[in-house]
């Protein structure tokens, strides 16, 4: 989805490398690629873009599993972004 946004507004498309990664050629053709290490921040005009890891459920576990239930599959990298005041 993030790809066809990038797309249909002509901004480029910001994630984690190992976001970067998992991209095929068919969601990332004719949009702009900007690599963001887990944890870094970047302004793209007026819009502040942060990298972090994002928790992963299962959809039947309702209850966050304390870190040492946590396995490494648990997680995967994601991206948010936010207006800047």
């Amino acid at each position: 989805r993030a790809g066809t946004l990038a797309r249909r507004y002509g901004v480029p498309l910001v994630c984690t490398p190992g976001t970067r990664a998992a991209l095929n050629d068919k969601h990332s053709r004719g949009i702009t690629i900007e690599e963001l290490p887990a944890g870094q921040q970047a302004r793209l005009g007026t819009i502040e873009v942060q990298s972090l890891l994002c928790r992963t459920m299962p959809p039947n576990q309702l209850a966050t599993p304390s870190p040492q239930q946590a396995q490494p599959s648990d997680w995967r990298l994601t991206w948010e972004a936010g207006t800047m005041d």
